[in-house]
């Protein structure tokens, strides 16, 4: 009697491969994909951000003086 393999396997396939390849991504998943990659996008926006202040503090020399007013800081350099 002949045994047969379930179909879409083969014997010297890894049955775990197999199972990831028929697995879909649900709602769930996409919608969890699509805020890991907005939280990375907006991680890197602010390192971005910090390395042109940073970039730009470096090139205007050094700091004269910084105060506050109202709601933003003063800086002269």
């Amino acid at each position: 009697m002949d045994e047969q393999a379930p179909a879409g396997w083969y014997p010297d396939q890894d049955v775990t491969a197999v199972n990831s390849n028929n697995k879909k991504d649900g709602a769930f998943s996409k919608i969890g994909a699509l805020v890991k990659k907005a939280a990375a996008d907006r991680q890197a926006a602010k390192e971005e951000l910090g390395r042109k202040q940073s970039t730009d503090a470096h090139a205007a020399g050094a700091l004269v003086t910084s105060g506050v007013s109202g709601a933003s800081t003063v800086e002269i350099y």
